[in-house]
């Protein structure tokens, strides 16, 4: 990639941090309840949500893309946001959040913590500059529909009814590949390498958003030792470089996911809007989306009937559908357009309950076993080190995590899974480890996102007991418990 581009790439990239400041601004009544480093996070997933679906519908409409109408239109929407919210922008990225004060220095265990989590994300960044798109799905699925998208439109173009082409899935959404064509725009030239500029900052940006949740609610060992482990695992390292969506549908799904766990622990509306609004771009992103909803949305569901009184439920349920409604509805015109498109692939098309294929249920569940514990895959790459048997472990010694709202998390991760299970025994896949392996690895990148926050949980739950006496303890525990697991207390005992 040409250094003479980085500039241009570096403005595509602000642009998309603009609109989701603008959203962020828009839909927060007061945007400096976040903190600094978290109110920044969350405008990206914020902006690719903000930005997919209007250059969708004037794709539809038979317009390109264009650099100056697109930066524009995101200029006025944040100057707008600001004023309505009188927070100048100055402030709104650079003061602090409202809950942040004086931090202690860092020591230099969390020092080396944090060098890791450099060292990771830079070696990323770089790859991602180097490294062309390499991979089946990245060119044949996520890079042609970029390259459709920036030399044509949705409206001229007949790339969506050809059955020839088949084998790209051109029934998968668009997002992302809006997103490539849109950095490509900027540079004013279609470049398959230039336009992976994007790769890396998705995994920065889920670094930084899943720090500051685990700060809400762990100690700051525990939230850097979680982070570390996550920016270092090998199965994401080599995927965050890739052309494919599972990363930036692991980027959106996770920051909705986290902004619904907060309405599930404090029951903040607004949080409860930015999930929606982010589960909307999720549902543009993949196929898998639609589960996302539907498996937060019934976490949601837990939530309610667990926690908070009887005479609140029906209240926190109408804010749930509420939820849920904005989501579809910001996602509607794919969701209708996508109705028109014939599936023809062999894998998916034409299947449905007829062909559920009940005796290969133990040869997908040995399959999945393995490709949890195997730590090289068929390419010997490194997959997943210990997360599982220490993620099992701590499920297994740790008893605060099973109550609210932290079951709401193990819900999402099931009902994820068992639909994805679900999905391959009614299609024609073979379920051997060696044809789904690297299929699963990309999905359970996406499952792992409140796998993250409980494993957090449980070893934060293992450093109070290891760090505070056996009566500080006990005492705490009761008065989680007398709190149904609320987390402010849980801030407190972080703090």
């Amino acid at each position: 990639m040409p250094l003479s581009d980085l500039p241009l790439e570096l403005f595509a990239i602000a642009v998309i941090f603009a609109a989701g400041a603008a959203v962020f601004c828009a839909m927060m009544p007061d945007p400096l309840r976040y903190g600094r480093m978290e109110r920044l996070a969350y405008c990206y997933p914020l902006g690719l949500t903000a930005l997919g679906m209007p250059m969708f519908l004037f794709s539809y409409c038979g317009f390109h893309l264009n650099t100056i109408a697109v930066t524009l239109a995101v200029a006025l929407a944040l100057i707008a946001a600001t004023m309505v919210r009188k927070v100048s922008l100055r402030k709104f990225f650079t003061a602090l959040g409202e809950s942040e004060t004086a931090r202690l220095s860092l020591n230099e265990f969390e020092w080396f913590l944090v060098v890791i989590i450099l060292l990771c994300l830079g070696t990323r960044t770089l790859a991602s500059m180097l490294a062309p798109l390499n991979d089946w799905d990245g060119v044949c699925i996520w890079g042609i529909k970029a390259k459709v998208l920036y030399f044509n439109t949705v409206k001229t173009t007949d790339y969506f009814s050809r059955p020839e082409l088949a084998f790209s899935h051109p029934n998968y959404p668009l997002l992302w590949p809006f997103m490539y064509a849109w950095v490509c725009t900027v540079l004013g030239k279609w470049d398959d390498l230039g336009m992976l500029i994007l790769n890396p900052v998705n995994l920065i940006v889920f670094t930084m958003l899943l720090y500051a949740t685990l700060r809400k609610y762990v100690v700051r060992p525990v939230a850097l030792s979680v982070t570390v482990i996550m920016a270092s695992l090998p199965a994401l390292l080599h995927y965050a470089e890739c052309g494919q969506a599972d990363v930036p549908l692991m980027l959106i799904s996770g920051a909705s996911l986290f902004c619904l766990f907060e309405w599930m622990s404090e029951r903040r509306k607004d949080s409860l809007w930015l999930a929606a609004f982010l589960m909307g771009g999720a549902l543009f992103t993949k196929q898998e989306g639609k589960i996302l909803l539907i498996a937060q949305f019934c976490a949601g569901a837990l939530s309610v009937w667990l926690g908070g009184p009887v005479a609140h439920r029906k209240k926190y349920f109408g804010q749930l559908v509420f939820y849920g409604a904005v989501a579809v509805i910001w996602a509607l015109p794919w969701l209708l357009f996508e109705c028109g498109i014939t599936n023809y692939a062999w894998d998916f098309g034409g299947t449905g309950v007829s062909t559920f294929r009940w005796g290969e249920i133990p040869t997908l569940c040995k399959t999945i076993i393995a490709n949890g514990l195997y730590f090289y895959n068929q390419v010997h790459l490194a997959k997943w080190d210990y997360l599982f048997p220490i993620l099992l472990l701590g499920l297994l010694t740790q008893k605060t995590w099973r109550h609210h709202p932290w079951t709401g998390l193990l819900l999402v991760f099931i009902l994820h899974a068992g639909a994805i299970g679900a999905l391959f025994l009614v299609s024609r896949v073979e379920l051997t480890m060696q044809a789904m392996e690297i299929a699963f690895e990309r999905y359970t990148l996406v499952m792992l996102s409140p796998l993250w926050l409980l494993l957090a949980k449980c070893v934060n739950d293992a450093w109070l007991v290891w760090k505070k006496p056996a009566s500080s303890v006990a005492d705490e525990s009761a008065l989680t418990r007398a709190a149904g697991g609320h987390s402010g207390s849980q801030r407190a005992s972080a703090r």
